[in-house]
């Protein structure tokens, strides 16, 4: 996790490309392990650097603003984990309500994993926590190809 936050904007930008263009290329041809096994290497280096942020952040930070990151990483784990388990039910078997469910939990994880990280990141750029800050850290974080070149020299330098 740490070796991501020494890459440079353009490393970690191949890093999410690469992925990505191995999904749409799996979902053209219809190659589903592909699919899958491309998914879980974007979400792999996309929630390392989460991870690694929150927890670099934490550093940097007085004690009484420094947070936990275990909820967080739990999260995480099961975003990770519902990567292939759901790709396979949606790609292979008829959507029922506990898919769907298992999803929109998934998707609160990542999104609460993105606030945190953006939260704990602004409140070191800006020496304090604000709401407008910490929005568009979580900006650009969730729209990560674009805001990793505002973000990661941030964090290069600081680490």
């Amino acid at each position: 996790m740490r070796l991501l936050l020494h890459c440079t904007a353009a490393e970690m930008f191949v890093f999410q490309a690469l992925p990505f263009l191995l999904m749409v290329m799996a979902a053209v041809f219809l190659w589903e392990i592909l699919l899958i096994v491309a998914g879980m290497v974007w979400a792999a280096v996309q929630f390392s650097w989460m991870i690694g942020v929150s927890r670099a952040a934490n550093s940097y930070l007085a004690r009484p603003l420094q947070r936990s990151t275990r909820v967080m990483e739990i999260a995480l784990c099961y975003a990770f984990l519902y990567i292939p388990i759901g790709s396979y039910v949606l790609l292979r078997g008829p959507e029922t309500l506990l898919i769907v469910v298992l999803h929109l939990a998934a998707m609160a994880a990542i999104f609460y994993a993105l606030w945190f990280s953006a939260r704990q990141l602004s409140t070191v750029r800006h020496r304090s926590y604000s709401f407008e800050n910490t929005f568009r850290s979580f900006l650009l974080m969730w729209f990560f190809p674009i805001g990793i070149w505002f973000l990661q020299p941030f964090v290069q330098q600081r680490n």
